[in-house]
Formats: structure tokens, sequence, C-alpha cells
């Protein structure tokens, strides 16, 4: 009886993706982007990135990119941050840094496997979830990142990620 209210008690949120993206990152993410969006990690290399952003587009160097919608990058203190409390053989995992006049932040490309978890009327089931902090739904035309109330509450003093209660 008490592990059906634990169930009931997890909270999932959604990162809220928009002004998360950035036009200068756009032509870095051809080969990324289709195989990020659907989980097809098997297509993806996991050896280090740079991307020298030109000096034409505006740029700004922030925690959290969501890239076209299908590639989610962290910032290096997010990312361990996350480490620090979840599990990530879920997810895939890129070291990426972008430099940008001059100046080079290090960021990690998250991608979250895309795991069965919505009900018939959409709402995640805890049950489904386990043990991911960080996911996406099966529905490859949901773009969205989940995470738990957890990793939310460990990424608090990171003031520009938003979320939305799923």
């Amino acid at each position: 009886m008490q592990s059906s209210l634990l169930e009931w008690s997890i909270m999932y949120y959604l990162i809220e993706i928009s002004g998360s993206s950035e036009a200068a990152l756009s032509e870095f993410l051809t080969e990324i982007g289709e195989p990020a969006a659907k989980g097809e990690f098997q297509y993806l290399d996991h050896n280090d990135l740079l991307w020298r952003l030109r000096n034409d587009k505006p740029f700004s160097f922030k925690d959290f990119y969501y890239a076209n919608n299908q590639v989610p990058i962290f910032s290096q203190p997010i990312w361990e941050d996350a480490l620090s409390i979840i599990d990530t053989d879920g997810v895939f995992q890129i070291p990426l840094k972008i430099e940008y006049q001059g100046e080079q932040h290090r960021y990690t490309i998250a991608i979250p496997s895309r795991i069965r978890c919505l009900d018939q009327n959409g709402h995640i089931l805890s049950n489904l979830v386990g043990r991911y902090d960080i996911f996406r739904s099966e529905n490859l035309e949901d773009h969205s990142i989940y995470v738990s109330e957890r990793l939310k509450n460990k990424w608090s003093h990171f003031t520009s990620i938003k979320y939305k209660r799923s």
C-alpha cells in the first residue's frame, strides 16, 4: 500500500525550451540533430567536439540550450550537478567546447533516452519511469525533456532553466 502512495507523490517537470536555442549553433547540428531527436545513439560519435562559432552571428553563453528542439546542451556546472545524483547509463553524452570570440566554455550534449512512460491520456506513469531522473517520452513528436523533482531541486540555483509541471 505504501509503495503505491509513493508512486503518486513523484513529480516530473518539463524543461521549458522557449528561448533556449541559438541560431549560431544550427550549423553544427546537421549530423547530430535527427539521431538525437529520435534517440538513435548508434549513429552518433561520442568523441569530444569543438564548435568554433563565427563572429558574424550573435551568441551568448548560457547554462542550457535545446538546439533546434533536438539537441540538449548543458553547461559543465549544470551537468556536473546532475552527475552527482543521477545514473547516466540512460543518457548519451558527448563532451563539447564552444568557442566564441576567443572565449571557450565546456558543455555536454546530453541526450536522454526515450522511454515508454505515458498512459493513454499522455500523463507520465512513475512506475514506468523507474530510476530515470532525466528522460524523453517514446513519442517522437514530443520533443520535451522531463526531469524528476529531485533533479529540478538540484538545479534550483541555476536560474536560467525554467520548468513546467508535467
